[in-house]
């Protein structure tokens, strides 16, 4: 928003400062950067026409001057701002959306790389407590087979082992609930 101004309309001749030094001034001030400016003339000169280009006007009308042809010119111009302000505010609001939009997909991933994680550590915690099923199942098999004497040492393994089961399931019951 550039405030009450919607068009500049400069002679180029003017007492004091030119034409060409206030638009300028007017195009260094970030108030009216962006507020078009018309300039009017009695110099036909290209060279002057290209100058006013140069400083930033958008227009260049000779005089005589036809009031209705300036009166379109100035509309068309005025038009043409409200057009680009607009477009300036769309494109403000969807970089918005693209940043919010952006964030949160960020934040989608890192908390999918967590699950993921999570699902990684529980299957080889559940994979570690099946092998010591596994182990518990052998020395079980080896008790009743009579290939272990000491029946004492035996307990001994299967409450060890037992107790290292029990261990990495509630470590994995944990992993879950995090």
């Amino acid at each position: 928003d550039n405030g009450p101004f919607e068009l500049f309309l400069l002679d180029v001749n003017m007492p004091g400062m030119n034409g060409y030094e206030l638009c300028r001034s007017l195009k260094s001030d970030p108030h009216t950067h962006d507020v078009p400016v018309i300039f009017l003339t009695a110099n036909q000169t290209p060279e002057k026409e290209r100058q006013g280009f140069d400083m930033g006007a958008v227009d260049y009308v000779t005089k005589p001057i036809s009031a209705p042809s300036l009166m379109a010119r100035v509309q068309i111009h005025i038009e043409l701002k409200k057009t680009r302000d607009q477009l300036s505010e769309q494109n403000r609001n969807l970089e918005q959306i693209v940043a919010d939009r952006t964030r949160e997909l960020a934040e989608k991933e890192k908390q999918n790389a967590v699950e993921l994680a999570e699902n990684k550590v529980g299957l080889e915690m559940q994979a570690a407590a099946a092998a010591k099923d596994t182990e518990i199942q052998k020395l079980k098999a080896r008790l009743d087979a009579g290939e272990i004497k000491q029946e004492l040492a035996v307990t001994e393994a299967l409450s060890a082992l037992g107790k290292e089961r029990d261990a990495l399931t509630h470590a994995l019951d944990m992993a879950r609930q995090e």
